[in-house]
């Protein structure tokens, strides 16, 4: 497993955890950041990108906010979602 790989993986635990302790209410938030994490991770791998965690994390919340916009995420839910994400980093 390469790096990427090892943080995308690390990322997504984290969210498994922090969906244990939320009120059900935002685990929709959790759930939307999640598979993003697996499409950008396969994305990285399909095209060779070599990045860092870092340019990893914010491919991820520029894929996030072109997502929230296709989608027509409410203020509130956006919020959640990049407080969670951030909560992760």
């Amino acid at each position: 497993m390469n790096s990427i790989s090892q943080y995308a993986t690390q990322l997504v635990e984290k969210l498994q955890q922090l969906e244990k302790r939320v009120e059900d209410h935002d685990l929709f938030n959790l759930g939307y950041i999640i598979p993003q994490i697996y499409l950008l991770e396969n994305h990285w791998l399909e095209h060779d990108f070599d990045g860092s965690e870092h340019d990893f994390f914010g491919d991820l919340e520029d894929l996030l906010e072109h997502s929230m916009n296709q989608d027509s995420l409410g203020k509130d839910d956006r919020n959640k979602v990049l407080f969670y994400l951030n909560s992760v980093r």
